[in-house]
């Protein structure tokens, strides 16, 4: 799920243990999700069952997945997977580990296990990962920001290649160190790009966390949006999470969210309300709620959205992906959905320098 791959790669490295590193996720590995999931399944439940299957042909005998409690599938999908091997006779055990102190012990047990380093060793890692974790969302901030200001084709190649190249770097670090040394001098290199415009317009990206973090479920909208001219900002990241599972900050959306939605009903249905509050009322110009079909809490979260915009006056628009979406269609309503608000945008500077 986006940089957290990298995360728990680099930690792995740290602590000596073996493990089958995920590869990137393809067309091929959401089809085998498809495959072997149920048909109501939702998108990141298939894409995370592909991502297994593909480890399993690639020697992994174990899985790692978080539980979970709520009204949302998620707190089923490793014992699914459990189900699913032993229904197809793949040998690959599942582990749940829970979101809860039990759960963080057993997980750094079992790494301790696995791994060449002792107990206090691993968990002396844990807030370096935190550190590297908002270390990595600062630079995929930085990233997006940039490609935004850039317009020019020969000074936009360049900093793909760049960012290829770090990209490589960031997934064989041998360290969380080394990681967070890596995104660090990442965002100090961008200065280095040439920037030739102000992006006009602002998007709040909002919805579950694995549609609005991991680039393939989302079809790299915020890479995407920046080409079109907008700076974007996403409602979820893997540094936030920890805050509020580890640290347990109040998150600022909570407050916004008690208006359209004051209990939760799971997942991340008020995040997603409240961040779209939050933004529709600080000067973003638009907000764009993407997320699996059939996920329960953000089908509650899209009805609740038109009463945000009436209220704030800011469009919102609703994307739902699974494995049928076509590119296509979807890049077309991302292009509709922005050039109506930079013409929105064109249409008050004009009014304004009018005086009327």
């Amino acid at each position: 799920m986006g940089n957290l791959t990298t995360i728990l790669c680099a930690f792995m490295r740290n602590i000596g243990g073996q493990f089958v590193g995920p590869l990137p996720t393809t067309e091929h590995t959401a089809a085998l999700g498809v495959k072997y999931a149920p048909q109501d399944a939702c998108m990141p439940m298939k894409i995370v069952l592909g991502n297994f299957l593909e480890a399993y042909a690639h020697g992994a005998d174990t899985a790692l997945f978080f539980g979970g409690k709520g009204p949302c599938c998620f707190g089923y999908f490793a014992e699914t997977f459990q189900l699913i091997f032993r229904k197809n006779g793949i040998p690959m055990r599942v582990i749940a580990l829970e979101n809860n102190a039990q759960g963080v012990r057993e997980a750094m047990q079992l790494l301790t296990a696995v791994g060449k380093k002792s107990l206090r060793y691993d968990a002396s890692l844990l807030p370096l990962g935190i550190k590297c974790a908002d270390m990595l969302d600062r630079y995929e901030q930085a990233v997006y920001d940039k490609q935004a200001e850039i317009t020019d084709p020969a000074e936009k190649s360049k900093l793909r290649i760049f960012l290829s190249e770090l990209e490589q770097k960031m997934k064989a670090a041998v360290s969380l160190r080394a990681l967070y040394v890596l995104a660090k001098q990442g965002i100090a290199a961008l200065s280095d790009f040439q920037s030739d415009t102000v992006p006009q317009i602002r998007i709040g990206v909002v919805g579950d966390i694995y549609s609005v973090i991991d680039p393939f479920m989302n079809k790299n909208i915020q890479s995407v949006l920046a080409d079109m001219g907008a700076y974007t900002q996403r409602s979820m990241s893997i540094s936030g999470w920890l805050d509020d599972k580890v640290k347990r900050r109040r998150q600022s959306w909570r407050q916004a969210a008690d208006e359209f939605l004051p209990s939760r009903v799971g997942g991340f249905a008020r995040e997603t309300v409240g961040n779209a509050a939050r933004w529709a009322n600080g000067g973003f110009d638009g907000i764009i709620e993407i997320y699996p079909l059939n996920c329960m809490p953000e089908s509650v979260a899209r009805n609740i959205l038109p009463k945000v915009s009436a209220t704030y006056g800011k469009p919102i628009l609703s994307v739902v992906v699974d494995e049928m979406s076509g590119e296509a269609g979807y890049l077309t309503r991302l292009e509709a959905f922005t050039q109506m608000m930079i013409r929105k945008k064109d249409a008050q500077l004009e009014r304004a320098i009018s005086g009327h």
